[in-house]
C-alpha cells in the first residue's frame, strides 16, 4: 500500500545478540533495587555477611537460537532465605514503630520497595536512608557517614554505615537505649475547647492589665529590649488597648490578634528574664492561650500577628520544642513576607510626636522582625538539620556602617542610643550569622552534594578565609581563639554576648572543615589531595576541643535561661571528637579527649542551676548516657587498637 513502508526480514548480522560484560550491580543489589558501588564485595553485602555474587543472566528476555546446551542443568538457586529473613525483620520492626507512632501501617510495604524505610538500628536509633533527603543535618567524618542531627532533641543519631564504623572500631555494638528512653514529651497545658458553632466564643482569659504593664515597664528597662526587639514600646501599648477592649459576642479577629501577642509576650518575658520583682507568670500556661488562639488569627496579616508568631518561635526554641518552633517559625516568615519585612526601611522623620512618627515606628519594627526572623532562620538550619525559609538573595541584607561599634560597645551605653536602630544587638553577630547562611548554601545543600573533591576543598578554604575575615574584625577585647587557653579579656558589656560569640565561631570552624569528611579522597590514601582534607579534618577536631575547654572556662557566666541555646555547642563538639578518636584511638591525645567528654554532663548540669522543667531534665539523663557511652566505646577502641599492635609479628 503506498505511503506505508514495509518492513524487511531481520537480517543475519541484525539479530539480538546477548550482551557481554558484567553487571553493574550484584545479584544481593539487583533484587532489592538498591545502589551497589564498585566494590567487590560490595557494602550491602558486606555489612550483610552475605557472598557477593553476579551470577544472574545479562542481555534482556529475548531467547537465544543457539543450539541447546549438552551439559546437564544447573541445580535451581537456594530460595533468597536472607532476604525473606531481612524483610520479616524490617516489618517486624515497622510494626512496633507504627504501633508507638500510630503511624499509618499500610505505608510499610512502599516504604521498603522505596528502599526508604527508617529502621531502628540496634541500639543506635533510626538510620536514615544514605541517599534520601538532602545533606542538611547529616554528618561525615574521614570518609564515613555517621549519622544525622535528631529534630527533637539536637542529639546525633548513627546512621547504619555509622553504627557499622563504630562496631569495627571498638569491636562492641553500642547501646543506646537508655539515651532514647528519657526522651520528654511536651504537653500543652489543657485549655477549654472553643464552642463549635461559634467564632472566638471561648477566649483565654488576659491578666490583670496591671501586670501587663509591670512587664512592659521591665522589658523596655532592661538590655533585653535590644538584643531580642520583639515590641516597640510606643506601638505595643496600642496593641494592649486594642486587646483589653470590651466586646460582647464574636471577637473581631483584630482583638483576637492583639491578644495573642500579649500573651505570647508575657510567655516569653517570663521565659527569658524571670525577675523577683515582678509577680510570677506561668510561661507554659501563657504560651499554650496564645497558641491557643492560633486557628482564630492565620489569616490575620497584620504586625502583632506577626510579633505573636516570632515570640512563639522564640519561646519555643528556648524551651528545646524545635519542632514546634519552626513550625511558628515558616508561618512568621510568610507574614514578614507578606509585610514586607525584608526590604529596607527609610529614615526617621524630623517631627517624633505627628502621625509619621508612628509609620516610622510601623516600619522600623517590621524591620527588626525580619533580623529576628532571619536570625532564627539560620540557627534553626543547624540546631534541626532543616533547610532555611528565607533565601538571602530575596533580602536587604544592608547593615549599617557602624555596625561593629554597636555590636561591640567599649563601655555600658543607654539604651535610648540605640532608639533609631532597625538591628537587634544579638548575642551573635549577624555577620557571622550571614556567613552560616553561606556555609550551608555552598556545603551543605543539594547541589554541594555533587561537587568534586577539589571543588569542595575550594570552598572550605574560601569559608575559611571569610571566618578568619570575620574574626579579625572583631575588636581584641572580644575576638575568639582556637586552643585551650584563653587570653584575659576585658568584662563585657553583655556577658552572654562574648561566650555566644565564642561558641559561634568554634561550631562554625568545625562545620565549615567537617565537610571535608565527604570527600572521595578518604577512599584513596594515596590520592595527593589526601594531605588537605586531613589538615581540614584536623581543624574540625581542634575546634570542638576549644569549644569545650572555654565552656568549662565560662560556665559560670551562663545564665539558666540560655540553657537549650548552649547546649548545642557541646553535643555537636563531642560527637566530632569520639569521630577523631576512632580514626586514630592511639594518639596520644585521645585520653585527653576522653577525658574532655567526661566534663560535659557536669557542664550541662550547671548550666541549669535553678530548679529545671521535666523536659529539661529528661534532656540532661539523655546527654548523660550518651556520653557515657560514647566515652565507653571510645575506651573500647582504644583497647582494640591495642591489642592489634601487639598481635603484629615484631621485624627482626
Amino acid at each position: 500500500m503506498q505511503g506505508r513502508i514495509q518492513a524487511s526480514p531481520t537480517p543475519e548480522r541484525d539479530r539480538y545478540v546477548p550482551l557481554r560484560r558484567t553487571a553493574r550491580a550484584c545479584d544481593s543489589c539487583h533484587r532489592r533495587k538498591i545502589q551497589c558501588d564498585s566494590f567487590v564485595p560490595c557494602n550491602w553485602c558486606r555489612h550483610h555477611n552475605l557472598e557477593c555474587t553476579f551470577d544472574r543472566p545479562i542481555g534482556g528476555k529475548r531467547k537465544k537460537t543457539s543450539q541447546p546446551d549438552p551439559r546437564p542443568p544447573k541445580q535451581p538457586p537456594k530460595p533468597p532465605t536472607e532476604d525473606l529473613e531481612d524483610r520479616v525483620r524490617k516489618l517486624e520492626q515497622l510494626l512496633t514503630r507504627s504501633i508507638s507512632t500510630n503511624e499509618h501501617p499500610k505505608n510499610c510495604l512502599s516504604l521498603l520497595d522505596k528502599g526508604h524505610l527508617d529502621i531502628e538500628c540496634p541500639g543506635l536509633g533510626p538510620a536514615p536512608h544514605p541517599s534520601s533527603g538532602l545533606c542538611f543535618g547529616k554528618i561525615h567524618f574521614a570518609g564515613h557517614y555517621v549519622g544525622d542531627i535528631r529534630t527533637y532533641s539536637g542529639i546525633p543519631c548513627f546512621s547504619h554505615d555509622g553504627y557499622e564504623w563504630v562496631r569495627s572500631c571498638t569491636g562492641e555494638s553500642g547501646t543506646f537505649e537508655d539515651v532514647w528512653s528519657h526522651k520528654s514529651q511536651n504537653h500543652v497545658p489543657h485549655l477549654t475547647p472553643p464552642a463549635p458553632n461559634g467564632y472566638t466564643s471561648v477566649t483565654p482569659d488576659l491578666p490583670d492589665r496591671s501586670l501587663v504593664e509591670q512587664y512592659v515597664r521591665h522589658f523596655f528597662s532592661s538590655y533585653e529590649c535590644l538584643v531580642f526587639p520583639v515590641v516597640d514600646e510606643v506601638l505595643f501599648r496600642d496593641t494592649v488597648d486594642v486587646a483589653y477592649q470590651p466586646c460582647q459576642g464574636a471577637l473581631p479577629v483584630g482583638i483576637t490578634s492583639a491578644r495573642a501577642c500579649v500573651l505570647a509576650f508575657l510567655a516569653f518575658i517570663a521565659e527569658l528574664d524571670p525577675s523577683p520583682d515582678l509577680p510570677h507568670v506561668d510561661s507554659g500556661v501563657y504560651a499554650a492561650k496564645a497558641q491557643h488562639l492560633l486557628p482564630y488569627m492565620l489569616h490575620d496579616v497584620s504586625l502583632p500577628t506577626l510579633q505573636n508568631m516570632v515570640m512563639q518561635t522564640m519561646y519555643r526554641t528556648f524551651t528545646g520544642e524545635l519542632q514546634l518552633a519552626n513550625q511558628f517559625h515558616s508561618m512568621a516568615c510568610r507574614v514578614m513576607f507578606i509585610l514586607g519585612g525584608e526590604t529596607k526601611d527609610g529614615g526617621r522623620p524630623r517631627d517624633p510626636s505627628g502621625p509619621e512618627d508612628r509609620a516610622w515606628r510601623y516600619q522600623r519594627m517590621l524591620r527588626r522582625m525580619f533580623w529576628l526572623c532571619y536570625g532564627f532562620d539560620k540557627e534553626l538550619c543547624f540546631r534541626s538539620g532543616q533547610p532555611p525559609v528565607i533565601d538571602d538573595e530575596h533580602c536587604d541584607l544592608s547593615l549599617p556602617p557602624n555596625y561593629t561599634d554597636l555590636q561591640y560597645p567599649n563601655r555600658q551605653h543607654n539604651v535610648t542610643l540605640y532608639e533609631d536602630m532597625t538591628i537587634p544587638i544579638f548575642p551573635g553577630d549577624l555577620r557571622l550569622t550571614m556567613l552560616k547562611s553561606k556555609t550551608y548554601r555552598t556545603l551543605y545543600s543539594a547541589k554541594a552534594l555533587h561537587k568534586s573533591d577539589t571543588q569542595l576543598l575550594q570552598d572550605i578554604r574560601e569559608l575559611d578565609d571569610e571566618l578568619e575575615q570575620w574574626r579579625m574584625s572583631v575588636p581584641p577585647a572580644h575576638r575568639p581563639t582556637l586552643g585551650p587557653s584563653h587570653e584575659q579579656q576585658l568584662t563585657p558589656v553583655l556577658p552572654m554576648q562574648a561566650i555566644v560569640i565564642r561558641l559561634e565561631y568554634h561550631y562554625m570552624m568545625c562545620t565549615i572543615h567537617r565537610a571535608s569528611g565527604r570527600c572521595q579522597a578518604w577512599g584513596n590514601t594515596q590520592n595527593g589531595m589526601m594531605e588537605g582534607v586531613s589538615s581540614s579534618m584536623l581543624l574540625a577536631v581542634e575546634a570542638s576541643r576549644s569549644s569545650l575547654h572555654y565552656l568549662r572556662s565560662v560556665i559560670g557566666s551562663v545564665r539558666p535561661e540560655a540553657f537549650w541555646m548552649i547546649i548545642f555547642y557541646p553535643m555537636s563538639a563531642i560527637l566530632t571528637i569520639f569521630c577523631s578518636i576512632l580514626i586514630d584511638p592511639l594518639d596520644p591525645s585521645v585520653e585527653d579527649d576522653l577525658n574532655l567528654l567526661n566534663v560535659v554532663p557536669a557542664l550541662i548540669k550547671e548550666i541549669r542551676r535553678r530548679r529545671a522543667a521535666e523536659n529539661q531534665l529528661a534532656h540532661m539523663k539523655m546527654v548523660t548516657n550518651f556520653v557515657a557511652e560514647l566515652t565507653r566505646l571510645g575506651h573500647c577502641a582504644i583497647e582494640k587498637a591495642r591489642r592489634g599492635r601487639s598481635s603484629l609479628p615484631v621485624s627482626v
